[in-house]
């Protein structure tokens, strides 16, 4: 029975990373990215080079709100996190799937509420890599393949500008 309250345990805190970490992205608060990905932590997303280690991470999030602000983009976001499937693979560490659902309304006005879209932008599979740190339960490697786009989808940085932000990052850290 201990062991069976373990793995729900670990299953449960794995889930909660990934619940936190749709919050972070839909409120927009980079600072608590930390509360979600290792130190070290290698983030991947379809068609960009993986950032490595959390200040490449958040950075990168940072530098995206920023072009997005700097566009008149300040479109709302839902991450809507579906199926998950989380194992234990080792002490410490388990690997994780789940399927996230992403919700944009690129009108809403700044505190209004907006009308619901009336299907997701995006269905995105998340690969995810868990480990259990002195500070708790971590991501330390997040993939996230986009399965479908809808038509209205647009990159949030078309290749010049994803080179320019990435060579910054690099240079940073």
């Amino acid at each position: 029975m201990t062991d069976e309250i373990h793995l729900i345990a670990i299953q449960s805190a794995c889930r909660e990373l990934l619940a936190r970490y749709a919050l972070v992205l839909d409120l927009k608060d980079w600072g608590k990215l930390e509360s979600v990905f290792a130190i070290n932590a290698v983030f991947k997303r379809t068609d960009m080079a993986a950032l490595i280690g959390l200040p490449q991470i958040q950075g990168y999030f940072e530098a995206l709100e920023t072009k997005r602000y700097n566009a008149g983009e300040n479109h709302l976001t839902c991450h809507y996190v579906t199926t998950v499937s989380i194992d234990v693979v080792g002490k410490g560490s388990a690997i994780g799937e789940a399927y996230v659902l992403v919700f944009r309304n690129r009108a809403h006005a700044e505190g209004l509420p907006c009308v619901l879209p009336i299907r997701p932008e995006i269905l995105i599979e998340y690969h995810d890599q868990f480990t259990q740190t002195d500070i708790g339960w971590r991501i330390v490697a997040h993939e996230a393949r986009h399965i479908f786009r809808s038509t209205s989808f647009r990159e949030p940085f078309d290749r010049d500008e994803e080179a320019r932000v990435l060579a910054g990052l690099h240079c940073r850290s």
